[in-house]
């Protein structure tokens, strides 16, 4: 089963894309689905996992029964927008690019909270690799997924707190996640890049080497909860319903690790018990999920990681971006970002 559900993550976009549309083309009338980034595959769909198994949905008066997934990028924008009633509500969860794109195309969505933080991505080596440190990283070569995406901004961000000019090592695009390690294993790589689950599927054939978190001032965010400004205009109450029922999620995903473990591999179906453990308990550890708050140093950190790899010239107005109103009043006490 570990083998299974690794190589679902070196599965081609275009086949997760396909896989996700099928489902939504098939979803029950008398489901109300919302739609989530790497649902099934990634560790961003715990909270909601959560929240329908707990009934929090169906505690707040929200006619929430199931989730769409999608492969990452505007897929998932595409997914929420089209997820209308009757059997969808156009809110979920996408990557903090894909959101930003949509929105300076002029997509009608907006950011209502916050999600996850990549804390997890990290670089590890072989256990036989001559690399014992990060003194040892010049001159070796370093994977990442693929040119402009998050991996590759983050390996940048790592290198420069690290001191370590961007010419004194060869990176190296693998593709996905599971290629990359892939590459790794056949010296391709030197050091090869790994996120949750997959770190802990694979807890005893690495070395972990870098952690992007210990060496940039501020973690970036990964991606935020949106949802359609018209259906948001219309139904503020059940949008804040939506925010409150993910809180108390993330909130029991903090207090009982295990449990929301055990609860994420029975809603993913290729995904053993005792690795959905392990990843939530650690990701809890690292605070991967966020309440919802939304911390600016997180969003420049964020501006940062596009910029490093030329997808960004100009200052994001993240006020125009970001629609506060539905949290509630302790999740926009604790949010810094200037009113528009």
């Amino acid at each position: 089963m570990y083998t299974k559900f690794s190589s679902m993550l070196t599965k081609s976009s275009g086949a997760i894309v396909l896989t996700a549309t099928l489902a939504f083309a098939a979803a029950s009338a008398s489901a109300k689905d919302i739609v989530v980034n790497l649902w099934g595959i990634g560790m961003p769909g715990v909270p909601y996992a959560v929240a329908l198994a707990n009934g929090y949905y169906e505690e707040l008066g929200v006619d929430v029964t199931g989730v769409i997934g999608g492969a990452g990028g505007g897929a998932v924008i595409r997914n929420i927008i089209a997820n209308t009633e009757p059997t969808g509500i156009p809110y979920g969860e996408a990557s903090a690019s894909a959101y930003l794109a949509a929105k300076q195309s002029g997509l009608p969505i907006i950011a209502i909270h916050t999600a996850v933080y990549p804390v997890d991505n990290a670089w590890v080596v072989m256990p036989d690799s001559d690399i014992k440190g990060i003194e040892d990283i010049k001159g070796k070569r370093i994977g990442y997924t693929s040119p402009k995406a998050v991996s590759d901004g983050f390996s940048l961000m790592a290198l420069d707190g690290l001191g370590i000019k961007h010419d004194e090592v060869e990176r190296i695009p693998g593709g996905g996640v599971g290629q990359n390690l892939a590459m790794l294993e056949n010296g391709g790589v030197d050091i090869g890049y790994i996120v949750e689950p997959l770190a802990s599927v694979r807890a005893d054939r690495y070395r972990e080497i870098l952690k992007l978190k210990d060496h940039v001032d501020a973690v970036p965010l990964a991606s935020f909860g949106v949802v359609s400004e018209e259906f948001a205009a219309a139904n503020p109450d059940l949008i804040a319903s939506l925010i409150a029922a993910r809180v108390k999620a993330v909130d029991f995903i903090y207090e009982n690790p295990a449990e929301a473990g055990r609860i994420v591999a029975k809603a993913y179906d290729n995904l053993p018990e005792e690795i959905a453990v392990k990843a939530v308990e650690r990701l809890a550890g690292l605070g991967y999920w966020t309440r919802g708050e939304i911390k600016m140093e997180a969003l420049l950190a964020f501006e940062e990681s596009l910029r490093v790899v030329g997808e960004l010239d100009n200052p994001v107005d993240w006020p125009a971006m970001i629609d506060t109103s539905f949290m509630p009043e302790d999740l926009r006490a604790a949010t810094d970002v200037p009113a528009e």
